[in-house]
């Protein structure tokens, strides 16, 4: 994209095409450029006819994540982001009817699993991209950060184009950016880099960079529990994509280890990355045996499990849990 806005790159001529090899860098970029474009284009076509039919029953819902983006003008050249889904925050009061409206237009349930924060993703037969409707903007545990009632009165409202929905206040937008970006998929306890949502945010800060308050986000993740997640988020997006530290502090020690130890863990999965993953299979094991229970219990709980998984593998146990068997 870069080297194409200043007039640096071209279409691959199809002879050209035609001589390189597959899995050759300038083919995948290229195609993964054309292919990503498609996809975008078809999304955001999805996305006006379900806002239309949303307004239709009296539903202003917000759009979140790549589609707020897309939408607000983040994002606004095709391609530029890979997207999944499509995810949308309704009023508590109104899931139902969101997704029966959905299931007018032919989408259905994918499966029956649900997140705390919102229903069963839902796709339409033939039609890429699911469709997530959200009555939480995240999970219980991020509530203190970003509170749902909250996050409506300072969304942003959008008619457009004889839409009518809701993007969310550029603050939120950020915090979710960098709180969903570290605690999903396990990215911060397994020291991954979750390379799309840290260009989410280097984008949202080439956007509204002067008018963020970097410290009131902090403390709101503070509130949270996720104020190491955060300065995780921000050093690895000024890391990678070159930004300033927003703060007059220097960047905390321990934010300067975990980046250290991400590299580490890209470059060493096999070793390092499958230590982490023990260690997570691990804390994920024990970690529910400590709810309600005095440190006695607590601790014969834990040994008890313990004695089990021994006797179940036996000597085949650290295999296990590096992952090195089924």
């Amino acid at each position: 994209m870069a080297l194409c806005r200043h007039g640096l790159c071209t279409p691959l001529p199809q002879i050209v095409r035609d001589r390189l090899p597959p899995g050759h860098p300038a083919r995948v970029l290229e195609e993964g450029w054309r292919h990503e474009s498609n996809h975008q284009q078809h999304l955001t076509a999805r996305t006006g006819i379900l806002v239309r039919a949303l307004n239709a029953v009296g539903i202003e819902p917000m759009l979140l994540k790549g589609m707020a983006l897309v939408m607000g003008g983040v994002l606004p050249q095709p391609g530029q982001r890979w997207m999944v889904d499509i995810d949308i925050l309704v009023p508590p009061d109104q899931v139902s009817a969101a997704v029966a409206t959905l299931a007018s237009l032919g989408y259905r349930a994918r499966s029956r699993h649900a997140a705390p924060h919102h229903v069963a993703a839902m796709a339409m037969a033939g039609s890429a991209g699911e469709v997530e409707v959200h009555f939480d903007m995240v999970p219980p545990a991020l509530q203190g950060a970003l509170p749902t009632d909250a996050v409506w009165e300072r969304a942003i409202r959008v008619e457009e184009d004889g839409l009518r929905y809701a993007l969310p206040a550029p603050g939120d937008a950020v915090l979710h950016i960098a709180l969903h970006g570290q605690h999903g998929n396990h990215v911060e306890p397994l020291a991954r880099i979750a390379l799309r949502h840290l260009a989410d945010l280097a984008q949202m800060r080439v956007r509204h960079d002067p008018h963020l308050d970097w410290p009131a986000l902090r403390h709101r993740a503070r509130l949270a529990g996720r104020s190491f997640a955060f300065d995780n988020h921000l050093y690895q997006c000024c890391r990678i994509f070159r930004q300033p530290w927003p703060f007059p502090a220097p960047v905390p020690v321990a934010v300067r280890l975990h980046w250290r130890l991400c590299l580490m863990a890209a470059t060493h999965p096999r070793s390092i990355g499958r230590v982490l993953l023990l260690r997570l299979e691990l804390a994920s094991l024990f970690g529910p045996l400590a709810q309600g229970r005095d440190p006695l219990a607590r601790m014969l709980a834990r040994m008890a499990l313990t004695a089990r998984l021994l006797c179940k593998y036996k000597w085949k146990i650290v295999p296990r849990l590096m992952g090195k068997h089924r």
